[in-house]
């Protein structure tokens, strides 16, 4: 057998092979995002639903003096901190620090649209 038809033959086997795993690869690949669009999905809703909650949850619009977003943290200044109702606040989210006068969220990449919607709820 030549060196020509040995070729033919293993390029004629393995090429099925490998368009199947391609194949494999492009439907994982789209499974997982959809499984991310569904989460994004899922946190922007929880975001929204949160958010207008948690403005009642510090005292007022008059008590909340300041709103910031550093990457994946979300920091309110409050003016009195004992008009928190850090349990109810504590109950919602897990990642949340209460220094001073400051309530610090620890939420990840929707830092930003978390404090958008603090600011539209407490502000407007």
């Amino acid at each position: 057998m030549s060196t020509s038809i040995i070729w033919i033959i293993l390029v004629a086997t393995l090429a099925p092979i490998a368009i199947g795993v391609l194949i494999l690869f492009l439907l994982l690949n789209q499974r997982n995002k959809n499984k991310t669009i569904e989460s994004e999905k899922k946190v922007t809703i929880k975001i929204e639903t949160s958010t207008s909650e948690l403005a009642l949850l510090f005292g007022g619009k008059q008590n909340v003096e300041s709103i910031n977003n550093s990457s994946s943290r979300v920091t309110i200044v409050v003016k009195d901190e004992s008009k928190l109702d850090s349990k109810k606040i504590e109950e919602q989210f897990k990642d949340v620090l209460f220094t001073n006068n400051k309530v610090i969220f620890v939420v990840g990449e929707k830092a930003e649209e978390f404090s958008s919607q603090l600011k539209n709820k407490i502000f407007n």
